[in-house]
């Protein structure tokens, strides 16, 4: 059973999705994390990055920094 990554841990990218986590959990959790203002400015550099030859450079994993002090 191949799992699709839909907030399942241990689960793969779904297809057309070549980062870990997908831009959409991305997106999530960077609200969360970081809030609507700093969390909204993220969120657009990782709609940029996501193509496979940047997700390739980056080993596949763009997690989403940690939050400032």
């Amino acid at each position: 059973m191949n799992l699709c990554a839909r907030g399942v841990p241990g689960s793969q990218p779904c297809r057309g999705c070549s980062g870990t986590p997908s831009c959409s959990t991305y997106a999530v959790r960077a609200l969360h994390r970081h809030g609507a203002l700093r969390g909204g400015r993220l969120i657009p550099g990782r709609l940029l990055r996501c193509r496979p030859g940047a997700a390739r450079r980056r080993g596949f994993r763009d997690p989403v920094p940690p939050a400032r002090r």
